[in-house]
């Protein structure tokens, strides 16, 4: 092993003048900051202006011609007269009229089904709060 001691001029005693300079660092800092934001604003620019730019684009296209085929025949199933199945005489009839008919059907009392309301179910907190007035008229057991 060598005994190395460091060199030490004279007027320099403590101070190591490998030291980084202080406003070089703070240039590099803010170098790095300064870099650091623009990639951010650049991101953040593409991701608009490309991905949610192009999702955009895609979605307010021209409607989907699927999407439109599908309505016209939800509704024409929905508001027009067609057979089901003509051998057994099942039809299709418009929502609004098959409502007026149900309606006047249930008015009638000629509905297929009961269309009286259930029975009431007793409450559980009704029936604590009945309990409680029963209770307070039994005399306490005397101790």
């Amino acid at each position: 092993m060598s005994d190395h001691q460091p060199v030490v001029q004279a007027g320099n005693e403590g101070f190591d003048p490998t030291e980084v300079d202080a406003v070089t660092a703070s240039i590099f800092g803010g170098v790095i900051i300064l870099i650091i934001i623009a990639v951010f604003i650049g991101v953040t620019l593409f991701w608009d202006k490309f991905l949610v730019g192009r999702y955009r684009t895609v979605v307010e296209a021209a409607p989907n011609q699927q999407l439109e085929e599908l309505h016209k025949s939800e509704a024409k199933a929905l508001g027009g007269y067609s057979y089901v199945d003509k051998s057994k005489g099942q039809v299709r009839i418009p929502i609004d009229r098959a409502m007026q008919l149900l309606v006047e059907e249930v008015k009638a009392g000629k509905a297929p089904y009961s269309t009286k309301d259930a029975p009431k179910v007793a409450d559980p907190a009704d029936g604590a709060a009945a309990a409680a007035p029963a209770a307070a008229a039994t005399p306490a057991p005397a101790h």
